[in-house]
């Protein structure tokens, strides 16, 4: 929503780098570069950006599924985490824990993250078989039979996610809840 001239003032000199990597930069550039910046431009243009932005306002950075990036993303988290300590940022970063073992990018980047105070984990633990309850109480709008929550609670092991997915297939069955 940003005009050529904010972009450009963002990207802070890294305008051309950042062309290949975002929209708003290439439509500020006129067209995508011809070819990939140097990985230590483009990183250093990330942090730009992110460090201008956070000037204008606290800036929360989302990533889901970590468990599936590839190592220069990890190599990125890590560099912007060690090189804008002092700004505004917040990432979130979501994983599957188990999905991460035995993997070097999510093992070691985490681990050297947490030594340096950067990183603070959090464990979501299941949802409750109320919690479930009352989650599938706002999707159908009543308070739903406890046979219909034990279910639920059973089959989704009290991930949320799941509990959503199995009510949707049940609605769309239009089944007897």
């Amino acid at each position: 929503a940003l005009d050529a001239r904010d972009v450009s003032r963002l990207c802070g000199g890294f305008l051309d780098d950042l062309a290949a990597l975002l929209r708003s930069a290439a439509a500020a550039r006129g067209s995508p570069p011809p070819g990939e910046p140097p990985r230590f431009r483009l990183l250093e243009g990330l942090a730009v950006v992110l460090a201008n932005l956070a000037e204008e306002a606290p800036l929360l950075v989302s990533l889901d599924d970590v468990h599936m990036a590839d190592p220069s993303s990890w190599d990125a988290l890590h560099y912007l985490a060690r090189n804008l300590p002092e700004r505004r940022i917040l990432v979130l970063a979501t994983a599957r824990p188990a999905e991460l073992h035995g993997q070097t990018g999510p093992t070691q980047t985490p681990l050297a993250l947490e030594q340096d105070g950067r990183l603070h984990r959090l464990e979501v633990e299941p949802l409750a078989t109320e919690a479930v309850g009352a989650l599938a109480g706002m999707v159908l709008g009543q308070t739903p039979l406890p046979a219909l929550v034990a279910w639920l609670d059973e089959r989704s092991r009290g991930n949320p996610l799941f509990a959503l997915g199995l009510l949707k297939a049940l609605q769309d069955e239009a089944a007897d809840l």
